[in-house]
């Protein structure tokens, strides 16, 4: 296999001579250096990371393997890093496998490394129906997380077993470790101390799950969250619960907030792989598909951020094949288009904003189209000097008293001058060149 390569370029100073030159080659290798040429390393990135004044930002480096790359491969390619890991200059090394299930192991500085964690990478790859695997190990805690395609909750419970006994060696030595295990609806969280609480959770959600089917659930160490699709089952899970001899705290009985029914065949998939990386959140509002588009709803744009920041991680986010919009609880809205990139800028701009009474954001493969719907009061400058920083491609603004809507258009070669379509009198029209103006700059 042809390898690509992505280094970084650094400034280097030209010195006269050989003897010179080779101390400044020498100074100027960077970490790529070190793995590039390994077996099964297919790409290896270097970016800085946040540093202080008192010297160099250290380096963050993030390797792409081979999606059959071996535990001794990956071994291999951390160890090369180690003596850079220790004196700081890279802050963490992440791994990543290529292909499906998207497999990804991040180190840190006080990271010991260790087979367990390199086999569990290696081994949940082939777990059948694993879609996802997530392990952040940075020395004095790690969390796992285990995403299936498939499976109920005595799936999710067999292998909360089988991978906690794996990584239980590495784990000793740590002050906190999570292993986090769902397939659609169902979670259970394993961490550090007693399994007997946990269990005991678990069998009572298995007994209610044999009598009257789950949607989901949530289990942790002190927690337990039973979903249902509606009021009746929920009255027969308590009803159940009532007779069922336990001590395992308080037990939430919830309606589901799920529905995905509107979508089929590669709609379907891609929606139900997102929701599973995010329903967990306590950000998570609901989901459904509406007009073939996933649509999340969480409180406020700082929770939607939140969820957001689970799927866009990799080379291909996990949304990117799919059309999403995130809901927010004021009626706003931003969504992107099925294969396009989420470009955060316009709604984040929006929402710091006082002119709008809520604002709709559509990002689509090379536009970004934005509604808004101004306050009471806001004149025609300042609703077009807000619209004039967001730089989207065409902007609608929708008042709330009795003025017709009007779209403003960038124009110009450098964006600085404004369309107005819509009504608008000549007076109308210099507010909104002038507020234009000063919204640019």
């Amino acid at each position: 296999m042809q390898k690509r390569r992505h280094s970084r370029a650094r400034p280097t100073s030209l010195l006269v001579g050989s003897f010179a030159a080779a101390l400044v080659l020498g100074a100027c290798a960077g970490p790529e250096n070190s793995v590039e040429d390994l077996p099964g390393v297919v790409t290896v990135a270097v970016t800085e990371g946040d540093g202080d004044d008192l010297g160099s930002p250290p380096d963050l480096v993030a390797v792409t393997m081979d999606h059959d790359a071996t535990t001794n491969e990956i071994g291999q390619v951390l160890a090369a890093l180690d003596d850079e890991l220790a004196d700081e200059s890279v802050a963490t090394v992440s791994i990543t496998l290529e292909g499906t299930p998207s497999a990804t192991l991040t180190i840190g500085t006080t990271t010991m490394r260790t087979s367990e964690t390199t086999s569990a990478l290696v081994a949940a790859v082939a777990e059948p129906g694993a879609e996802a695997i997530e392990i952040d190990d940075f020395g004095e805690g790690m969390t796992v997380r285990l995403d299936l395609r498939e499976g109920g909750l005595d799936r999710v419970s067999a292998v909360v077993a089988q991978y906690w006994t794996r990584l239980e060696p590495t784990t000793d030595a740590m002050t906190d470790a999570t292993l986090i295990v769902q397939s659609d609806g169902f979670r259970i969280i394993r961490g550090k101390g007693p399994a007997e609480p946990l269990l005991a959770r678990i069998a009572v959600a298995q007994q209610v799950n044999r009598e009257q089917p789950l949607t989901g659930v949530s289990i942790g160490d002190s927690a337990l969250e039973l979903r249902v699709r509606s009021d009746a089952e929920a009255a027969a899970v308590r009803g159940i619960l009532r007779r069922i001899p336990s001590k395992v705290g308080t037990v939430r009985v919830v309606k589901e907030s799920v529905d995905l029914s509107g979508a089929t065949g590669t709609l379907l998939e891609n929606a139900r792989r997102v929701v599973n990386k995010v329903r967990h959140d306590d950000a998570f509002g609901s989901a459904r598909i509406r007009n073939g588009e996933l649509q999340i709803g969480a409180s406020t744009i700082d929770d939607a951020m939140t969820l957001d920041s689970y799927l866009d991680g990799g080379i291909d986010p996990l949304h990117l094949p799919i059309a999403l919009r995130y809901v927010l609880s004021d009626g706003s809205d931003f969504g992107k288009r099925a294969g396009a990139r989420f470009r955060l800028h316009a709604p984040t701009r929006l929402a710091e904003q006082p002119q709008w009474a809520r604002f709709s954001v559509t990002q689509e493969m090379q536009r970004t189209v934005v509604t808004v719907h101004a306050r009471a009061g806001v004149s025609y400058r300042d609703a077009a000097a807000g619209l004039a920083a967001i730089h989207a491609d065409e902007s609608t603004i929708i008042w709330t008293d009795t003025r017709p809507s009007i779209t403003l258009t960038p124009a110009g070669p450098d964006g600085r001058e404004v369309t107005t379509k819509g009504e608008a009198t000549a007076e109308d029209q210099a507010q909104i060149a002038d507020g234009w103006a000063k919204g640019v700059s």
